[in-house]
């Protein structure tokens, strides 16, 4: 029995061991390797955690690291970040803070401690971080391994990312939103800035890194790489032009066109692109348009300009008249006078340039007045018979044209009637037509014209249209001249109008016979006689018997008139008679449809289908075939969805087509066939999935047939049924799908099945064995070792892989040879490989030494006993050895610089891994040189003499220094210079000291000097012509260096002056010139201005306009002042309207006007009169006139109108006056009257109506008059005549307010009556016939089938869906019930909205259907973040997803808080939380905890151990937690887990084993630092005290998944009492070995402790034991497991009272250190 508990006690310390030092073989494996090698390695902004909000902050992680290869010797870092969007945060909570203990993470061998330090300073907001300058870091000797995790790094970056081999991860710093409207697309790293530090820091970014041949190399980088960031926005550094635009030549005010035109941008990361022109970035700053002042494209592209140059042209663009010709009327023949004329050319920018006719490039189109000009336009006739008009002159310079116009006359000599008027035989009441009558007109310019009558400027004698038969002999007048032959006319009475009576029969069969029985005509005479004259076919015309429809027949009637010269007139009557004959059916032909094949249900597709029926007269006609003339053979309804198909599932049958009308009847037999159609396949059961390379088709797979109708049939699947199976290759990612495909009667329908093909390995075998040894503690070298690898495929060599070693079979610490396995495919095999131990380094003791300038080098090693130690990484250090000179390079007997020599070591053991390589150490040297004396010298000219203030020149002096080595030639500086005073006058003795010794002295002398001179101008600088310059204020300040504000003031004599010339008139510039008492010369210029008086004015008057029309303006023409001046100058000054006053141009009589210039006036006298200009017409009384009436003038008059607005004399309107007057015609008419006086015309106009009647109205049917029943009236073609009593006729269109009577619902004849409204409201009545005809199928009606909701995999229920027909009259026809041939867009195997199409007679209609997709499962697929809380403490389902099984597949959504129950926040324990889902649930579980209050000053021995706040929330769970040195073990109770299933409980157990075995290794900080806590900040604390409530054991949770049915866990409380009671035995069960450990162990127990710190943290490493007779403690194996030279020694309390003040030796990495201990009660602490 003690032999078995000293057994169960050693498995325990074992256990405990290995669980306290197992975390620490990957603390420093924080490095994730890349793959190639870059020059310069990179400091990395990595945003690792997008933002999160928690409790109201928003914020983000930054990770600061260093991707690099494998040396790194350190960096230097400062930089700050955008304070208006994000400041730093708790890295914990999200809040503000600025603690750099809460805002930053750390990790192993990085910032903080020794290694380096992070900082973060409030008042600039900017952070720092170095890492350990100088450490020389190999990264793989540290344990990192290339290529883990950097590809998840910089997967999707820029390819820069590729080429590095490491990221190691330094700092990582928590920021906070203060924007909180950014989102993770606005983080850029623009936030941040890198901060310079003067001297040290230029760029803000320096990193320091060993390169591959072993130098050290430091680079300054200027700018923030950053990964994961969302991409920032580049600018504009500069832009320069590439390609000029193609166009560079315009005219001005023409649109810049820039096409072909680029520019090339340059960015601030260094990048640039070339940019079209005519990017829309691209803007024009200089305008848009051509500019011929400014020729200067200036172009702007994102803030940046550019400019080039363009050339532009300024032409003319327009000329005008600004002045007009003084004389404007002229007779024909006569020359143009052009006085007066004055032309303005303006050019496209608006330019203007003063032209006259005669101006060079200034061209005239003509320069005689001519009525035969073709520039010239004749006037309306004035009434005098002479053509008068405007000649139009153009004047054109540079292709711009100008116009002016002029009157020009000319006169009428002879007037002649050359011809008669065609119609000279007028009825009744007829107006005069004077059409065809012409007059000769002779002219004054000798041209002819001829006048066709009637024309309004012809006075034609009275005309009588009621005077009978005698002769009417007119006379016609023009421009006052009367032709002396006469117009002859007659007038006779007649037919005024007649009436049409039908017959009493209008419709005809189709041949018969017109029959003209109960028809006439009624005539009116327009004497109002009235008779009746019956119809005969004589008088008819246009009937045809055999033509089918309405015809149009004319009737017509001649009547006879006898003139009084013995003539007869015959006037012919037509009407239209309308008649109707109608065809008859003769034969009724029937074509079937096209369509013969149907599927099950399918609708009758009458396309093809023709029926033509033929009438007597040979027409024919197409009738539209229906589905109601279609019957079964026996005549019953067709029947399209037979019940019974048989083995063919197709049946054939004929039906029969029929069709009546007008009792002929059609008959056709319709042969169909009906196929019962496969609609789709599926494949029953769960066919195999998985096949092997190569492997055939599983002949057990069956298909069912699913058909229109009938029942469902099962079909085994052939090789010739699915023809795309292919186990050919295999499949990656997505399996392969193949169609089955299954074809019958012509329909072939597919059905996917999918399958994984896959290529297994069978075996493998050793094909090359390693060739060269591996490395201690290193990876198995596999360079060159391959495998056979055995597949169903065949067979392939490939490369070993390390994930290929089995674990276990290789330890990289044993020397020697040894077996490893090897893994592939579930296959193994062997290796055999050699482990061989290599040398790290050598070191040199002493590394530093000192010895005097000519020493050698054997001198040095012999003097200082040098030697050098080899250490291997497994052997450890070897004995040290005597330096010899020959491993010794770089050495200098005459340098007294620091020399750092090279000590190269080469290995020699054969059984060495690095046989044959050299190792290199540094040894540092100083040899010391020593003055003996001193001496001043100069080596040229030295300056002695200096002006005042000027500072002293030390050229040409320097000091040599006598020393043993030889003298030093040292140039004297300003610094060196003693007891000179710059400012003090007078001889001086300057000395000059090196190294605080006077080594010699100079007399220098200072002298004063002219510091400036100020020339002040005299302030007077106008004159009079003759008068003297005035010096009364001039005058000149001098001021010396010594005396700044004591200056001396001399006044400026006339002989300093030079350039003044009183006599000479206008501005003169005038100079002072001052030599000084050092002779320089000054000179100062100003400028006066002589002015010449003036001594006498004159009046000079030539030609001076004196008389003036009212309102015209002052002509100050030949008008001005003789000026004569003072200095006899004269000058004519023409007179001005500003000089002018006592003018008014509308003032009658004379008038005194005064003119002022210079102070002096004079007078002139001119007129002012009054005239005519312009009249007022009063019209006279008559303004309506009847056809043939006279004018009558009485009440018309003119009164003059005077320019100043005075009434002239009123005259009455005489016909002489009058023109434009014609009553031949009807309507509206311009008559013109005319005053001439002082030989100027002037024109008014008035107007008077002649009035016409109508007659009668004549109705023209319109061109359509067979409608459609129900087809609106189409009256195109419709016409009303309207006969008015002048004769003549006037032609309107039908209109809908015209036409009365029809109704489009009336099938047969209609007759419709048109109404016409005259002017007067008079109203007349007309008729024509129509033809409406049957009802009939206009439209049909869709009804969609009533189900509209689907399930994945439904078929369609057209239950409820219809077609029906829909005639025009609204009523409805055969309805059609849906089937599946006229649907499609039908497909449930996705969810979601579909459109269906059904398609009917070529007439397509749509409806929508919804699939819903149902939900079949649900289960936990990651459980939330967090699964532990404080009491109190709200539920957090970030991360929380839930994998939901559809009928369409699988899919992952997030857990929301809506979707769970059973969580209570104020309840302690573990708590089952229920997820519901479309009704299904499933759960997880969380712990509650009550909140553990410690007190830091004071621990409790007897309470369970706190972890170290920093563990808590350091994301690496490979870091060890450390405890209370006082407790070295923990007693943790984890809290029994309500389970669902066995598999969860075992989970449980073996969670639970695994974190107890972690507590029982951890340490927790020493009362040292418990008390350096107390010193942290009230911010930190609050902190600290949050993290400290955090229970250290993680429960395990369970999730969990139920079905609708089974959603309840049951509690057994049997079952909780007993584990109650299991739990407490095993409490005490450990409580007893605890203390039988505590017995065991008491006498060996170890009394120090070692650890490595970073930051605030330090974790454990090991414990040794020192007494008073051993003190040794060596750290080496502490170094080569962790590479660490900086360690924190703890001895406990006794031992460090039994060694007070006493020295304890230690040795690390080889190098010896000591401490004597201090005892203070309370344990000692040395940190290495």
């Amino acid at each position: 029995m003690k032999g078995l508990n000293k057994r169960i006690a050693i498995l325990l310390i074992i256990t405990m061991l290995l669980n306290m030092f197992s975390p620490y073989s990957s603390l420093f494996n924080q490095v994730q390797a890349a793959s190639d090698t870059v020059p310069n390695p990179v400091v990395v902004f990595n945003k690792i955690q997008n933002i999160t909000e928690k409790s109201g902050n928003k914020f983000f992680k930054v990770q600061v690291a260093v991707v690099n290869n494998v040396n790194l010797n350190g960096f230097d870092l400062k930089f700050s970040y955008d304070s208006t969007k994000i400041q730093p945060a708790n890295k914990t909570s999200g809040k503000a803070a600025t603690a750099i203990g809460m805002i930053s993470e750390t990790y192993p061998d990085m910032a903080d401690g020794s290694y380096g330090t992070r900082t973060y300073d409030t008042s600039t907001k900017s952070y720092r971080l170095t890492y350990a300058k100088g450490g020389g870091h190999d990264l793989e000797e540290l344990g990192y391994a290339a290529g883990e995790g950097w590809d998840d790094v910089y997967e999707g970056y820029d390819t820069w990312a590729e080429n590095f081999d490491y990221y190691l991860p330094i700092v990582t710093y928590t920021f906070r939103l203060v924007d909180t409207s950014l989102t993770d697309d606005d983080i850029t790293t623009d936030l941040f800035n890198l901060v310079p530090v003067t001297g040290s820091l230029p760029t803000g970014n320096q990193i320091v890194y060993l390169n591959t041949s072993g130098i050290e190399i430091a680079y300054d980088i200027d700018k923030i790489t950053g990964v994961g960031f969302a991409e920032a926005a580049k600018t504009v550094s500069s832009i320069a032009l590439k390609n000029m635009p193609n166009k560079t030549n315009y005219e001005h005010g023409d649109t810049i066109d820039l096409t072909g035109g680029s520019i090339t941008v340059t960015y601030d990361d260094g990048s640039s692109e070339d940019v079209d022109m005519l990017d829309s970035n691209v803007k024009l700053t200089s305008g848009n348009t051509a500019d011929v002042n400014n020729q200067n494209v200036v172009l702007n592209y994102l803030g940046k300009t550019l400019n080039f140059t363009i050339t532009v042209t300024d032409p003319v663009k327009s000329l005008k008249i600004t002045s007009p010709m003084t004389k404007i009327e002229y007779d024909h023949g006569e020359s143009f006078d052009f006085t007066g004329l004055k032309l303005t050319a303006t050019k496209k920018s608006g330019a203007t340039e003063s032209l006259q006719y005669n101006s060079q490039g200034v061209s005239i189109s003509e320069n005689t007045a001519s009525v035969n000009s073709n520039n010239f336009t004749a006037l309306p006739d004035d009434g005098t018979g002479v053509k008068k008009g405007t000649q139009k002159i153009t004047f054109t310079y540079e292709g711009q044209k100008a116009e002016a116009t002029v009157t020009v006359n000319d006169t009428i000599n002879s007037v002649e009637l050359i011809s008669q008027p065609t119609k000279t035989v007028y009825k009744y009441g007829e107006s005069l037509d004077l059409t065809g009558a012409k007059l000769k007109v002779s002219f004054g310019s000798g041209n002819t014209t001829t006048i066709n009558l009637p024309d309004g400027n012809v006075a034609i004698s009275t005309y009588s249209n009621t005077t009978i038969g005698v002769k009417q002999n007119l006379t016609a007048t023009y421009g006052g001249k009367t032709a002396t032959k006469t117009i002859d006319v007659e007038v006779y009475n007649y037919v005024d109008r007649a009436n049409l009576t039908d017959p009493n029969k209008v419709t005809y069969k189709y041949g018969e016979e017109l029959d003209l029985t109960g028809g006439k005509l009624t005539l009116y005479m327009k004497d109002g006689d009235v008779t009746d004259v019956n119809l005969t076919s004589a008088m008819i015309s246009g009937y045809n018997k055999k033509s089918i429809g309405q015809q149009n027949l004319t009737v017509s009637y001649d009547a006879k008139y006898t003139l009084s010269d013995g003539s007869i007139i015959t006037d012919t009557i037509t009407k239209n008679l309308q008649v109707e004959v109608e065809n008859a059916v003769n034969s009724i032909t029937i074509t079937a449809p096209t369509k013969t094949k149907y599927n099950h249900g399918d609708s009758l597709d009458l396309t093809g289908g023709i029926i033509k029926v033929k009438y007597e007269n040979g027409t024919e006609e197409n009738r539209t075939m229906t589905t109601a003339m279609i019957t079964e053979a026996d005549g019953s309804t067709v029947n399209m969805s037979p019940t019974n198909y048989g083995n063919t599932n197709k049946i054939s049958k004929t039906l029969k087509i029929e069709y009546t009308e007008d009792g002929k009847t059609g008959t056709v037999n319709y042969p169909i066939e009906i196929i019962n159609k496969v609609q789709s396949i599926t494949i029953k059961g769960t066919p195999k999935d998985t096949y092997n390379v190569n492997e055939a088709l599983d002949n057990n797979i069956v298909i069912t047939i699913h058909r229109q109708t009938g029942a469902d049939e099962d079909v085994t699947v052939t090789t010739s049924m699915i023809p795309s199976f292919d186990t050919t290759t295999e499949t990656s990612g997505t399996p392969r799908s193949s169609d089955i495909e299954y074809t019958e009667n012509g329909t072939t329908v597919k059905v996917p099945y999918t399958y994984t093909v896959t290529d297994t390995v069978t075996n493998i075998n050793v094909n090359t064995q390693p060739t060269k040894a591996t490395k201690y503690g290193e990876d198995v070298d596999l360079t060159g070792v391959t495998i056979d690898v055995v597949k169903g495929s065949g067979t392939k060599t490939i490369p070993v892989t390390k994930d290929m070693i089995k674990p276990g079979t290789y330890n990289p610490t044993t020397l020697g040879s040894q077996q490893v396995t090897i893994q592939y495919g579930g296959q193994q095999t062997t290796l055999t490989i050699n482990v061989k131990d290599y040398v790290t380094g050598i070191t040199i003791n002493p590394a530093s030494v000192t010895g005097n300038i000519n020493d050698t080098l054997g001198t040095l090693i012999q003097a200082n006993n040098i030697q050098y130690t080899v250490t291997y990484a497994k052997a450890g250090a070897q004995t040290p050895v005597t330096l010899a000179e020959s491993m010794v390079s770089g050495y200098s007997a005459t340098s007294t610089q620091d020399q750092n020599l090279t000590v190269t070591y080469k290995d020699t053991d054969t059984d060495s891994y690095t046989n044959g390589q050299n190792f290199t150490a540094n040894l540092k040297v100083t040899l010391a040189d020593t003055i003996t004396g001193m001496t001043l010298q100069q080596t040229g000219a030295v300056k002695t003499n200096y002006k005042y203030n000027e500072e002293f020149d030390a050229t040409n002096l320097v000091i040599v220094v006598h020393k043993l080595s030889g003298d030093v030639t040292v140039p004297v500086t300003k610094d060196m210079i003693k007891n000179y005073n710059k400012q003090q006058l007078g001889n001086q003795t300057v000395s000059v000291e090196y190294n605080g010794t006077t080594v010699g002295t100079i007399n220098a002398t200072v002298k004063d000097y002219i510091a400036s001179v100020v020339i002040t101008a005299p302030s007077k600088i106008t004159y009079k012509y003759n008068e003297e310059l005035d010096l009364s204020d001039a005058k000149i300040t001098i001021t010396m260096a010594s005396k700044p504000n004591a200056p001396t003031t001399i006044s400026v004599t006339p002989s300093m002056i030079s350039g003044y010339n009183k006599a000479q008139v206008g501005a003169q510039t005038i100079t002072i010139t001052y030599t000084d008492s050092e002779n320089k010369v000054h000179k100062q210029t100003f400028g006066v201005t002589v002015k010449d008086a003036i001594k006498t004015i004159t009046l000079e008057n030539n030609n001076f306009k004196t008389n003036y029309k009212y309102g015209e303006n002052l002509n100050l023409s030949g008008l001005s002042l003789k000026v004569t001046k003072e200095s006899g100058a004269t000058t004519t000054v023409p007179v001005t309207s500003g000089m002018i006053s006592g003018y008014n141009p509308n003032k009658l009589g004379n008038q005194t006007l005064t003119i002022n210039y210079e102070g002096k006036q004079f007078t002139t006298v001119v007129n002012v009169v009054d005239y005519v200009k312009d009249i007022t017409l009063t019209p006279p009384t008559k303004n309506e006139y009847k056809i043939g009436e006279t004018l009558n003038l009485v009440g018309g008059s003119i009164t003059e109108k005077m320019a100043s607005g005075a009434n002239g004399s009123t005259k009455a309107l005489t016909n002489n006056m009058v023109s434009g007057f014609n009553s031949t015609t009807p309507g509206t008419k311009n008559l013109t009257v005319k005053y001439v006086k002082d030989g100027k015309t002037y024109t008014k106009t008035f107007q008077v109506a002649v009035i016409n009647t109508i007659n009668h109205i004549e109705v023209i049917a319109p061109t359509k008059t067979n409608y459609k029943y129900g087809e609106n009236l189409n009256l195109a073609g419709g016409t009303v005549k309207i006969h008015m009593e002048d004769g003549t006729i006037k032609t309107v269109p039908l209109t809908d307010k015209m036409v009365t009577g029809y109704d489009k619902t009336k099938p047969g004849q209609q007759m419709l009556k048109v109404t016409y409204t005259s002017e007067d409201n008079k109203k007349y009545e007309g008729y024509f016939k129509v033809t409406v005809g049957e009802d009939y199928i206009k439209d049909t009606k869709f009804v969609a089938p009533t189900k509209k909701q689907y399930r994945i995999g439904d078929t369609i229920d057209l239950a409820g869906g219809s077609i029906t027909e829909v005639y025009a009259s609204g009523k409805l026809g055969n309805k059609y019930e849906l089937t599946n041939s006229m649907i499609s867009g039908f497909d449930s195997t996705t969810p979601g909205t579909k459109q269906i199409t059904v398609t009917f007679n070529n007439k397509k209609y749509n409806y929508s259907i919804t699939v819903k997709d149902k939900t079949l499962g649900i289960s936990i697929k990651t459980l939330p973040n967090k699964l532990e809380y404080k009491k109190g403490e709200n539920l957090d389902l970030t991360g929380a997803t839930l994998n939901v099984v559809k009928e369409s597949g699988t899919t992952t959504i997030k857990i929301t808080a809506n979707m769970v129950s059973g969580y209570d926040k104020n309840k302690t324990g573990m708590q089952v939380i229920t997820v519901t889902y479309e009704g299904f649930t499933a759960q997880f579980s969380v712990l509650v905890k009550e909140e553990v209050q410690t007190n830091p000053e004071k621990p409790d021995d007897n309470k369970p151990n706190t972890p170290d706040d920093n563990k808590q929330n350091t994301p690496d769970n490979n870091k060890p937690n450390t405890t209370d040195k006082n407790n070295n073990s923990t007693s943790n109770t984890t809290p029994s887990v309500p389970s669902t299933t066995n598999r969860n409980t075992t989970n449980i157990s073996n969670k639970t084993t695994t974190e107890e075995n972690k507590n029982e290794t951890t340490e927790e900080t020493n009362n040292e630092e418990t008390t350096n806590e107390e010193n942290k900040n009230e911010e930190t604390k609050q902190e600290e005290d949050n993290k400290n409530t955090q229970d250290e054991n993680k429960v395990p949770l369970v999730p969990g998944t139920n079905d609708n049915n089974n959603n309840k866990t049951p509690k057994d409380k049997g079952t909780i009492s007993i584990q109650g009671l299991l739990n407490i035995l095993g409490l005490l069960l450990a409580l007893l070995a605890l203390a039988f450990i505590i017995i065991v162990l008491a006498k060996r127990r170890n009394n120090v402790k070692i650890y490595i710190e970073e930051g605030d943290e330090k974790v454990l490493v090991g414990k040794e034991k020192v007494t008073k007779d051993n003190r040794e403690l060596d750290l080496n194996k502490y170094y080569n497991k962790y590479k660490e030279d900086e360690y924190k020694i703890v001895l406990s309390k006794s031992i460090s009272k039994k060694l007070d003040k006493k020295t304890v030796n230690l040795t690390v990495h080889d190098k010896k250190e000591s401490f004597v201990v201090d005892y203070d009660s309370k344990e000692y602490i040395y940190r290495t």
